[in-house]
């Protein structure tokens, strides 16, 4: 198994192609932020690879609402 702790790396340090290193708006950690279909975020701080070429899994996280799911709370039904 192989962990990766974003919390490590500087600002802006780039991790893969599409993941670039933050601070978290949630904790102020450094993280990479994930974000899905229905609007949520997740800054994942730490993930854990079983193989090269597997799916990560986060271990260490903070999730938050998107726009998409701040606007959607917001408009009257």
């Amino acid at each position: 198994m192989e962990t990766l702790d974003f919390t490590r790396l500087p600002l802006g340090a780039l991790v893969s192609s599409s993941r670039t290193v933050i601070r978290c708006p949630q904790c102020r950690r450094h993280g990479v932020l994930e974000s899905y279909r229905d609007g949520t975020r997740v800054c994942v701080h730490a993930e854990t690879k079983t193989l090269p070429g597997m799916v990560s899994l986060p271990t260490d996280r903070c999730e938050f609402a998107g726009p998409r799911a701040a606007l959607a709370a917001a408009t009257p039904s």
